[in-house]
């Protein structure tokens, strides 16, 4: 049986059961005990490999918070050197020929926001994002917030 098999099987075998009018003894019940604890089993499994792929998951996000760190260190000290390599080409000409490499010092232009009020509406670019935290106090608390609702969701927990 598949995972999405679990809810029509249940179903059906709900169908399968009968009570006797004359005794009152429910009949056919059996068969929903083998589908319940088939069900049963093959949900604990699922619930298993999905710690599992969370764990891998977490492990991965390790591993890359860890390179990430690794590549900030690194850009810093390329920054760090390239610092140090510039008054010495600008020293030796602004340029630094060597059998594998050369080294010259470029100019470059870059725009500077001095006073971002001071900027023309035209030339602002703004990001609109709705409080979310706020909002929901308010519809938890029954106001009605036009654009906006609460929704549930169901979700799983594996302890």
């Amino acid at each position: 049986m598949h995972l999405y098999e679990i809810p029509a099987a249940i179903r059906a075998a709900f169908d399968e059961i009968e009570v006797d009018e004359d005794t009152g003894e429910i009949l056919g019940a059996a068969s929903l005990d083998e589908v319940e604890g088939e069900a049963s089993s093959k949900i604990e499994s699922a619930g298993l490999y999905v710690r599992e792929l969370d764990a891998e998951a977490a492990a991965l996000k390790a591993e890359a918070d860890r390179l990430t760190a690794r590549r900030r260190s690194l850009e810093r000290r390329v920054n760090r050197i390239k610092t140090l390599m510039m008054p010495a080409v600008v020293a030796l000409g602004g340029k630094v020929k060597g059998p594998r490499l050369t080294v010259s010092v470029a100019t470059t232009k870059a725009v500077i926001i001095d006073d971002i009020e001071a900027i023309p509406d035209s030339f602002r670019r703004v990001k609109v994002e709705a409080d979310k935290t706020a909002l929901g106090t308010l519809l938890k608390a029954g106001e009605v917030v036009p654009g906006a609702h609460i929704e549930e969701s169901l979700s799983l927990r594996m302890r």
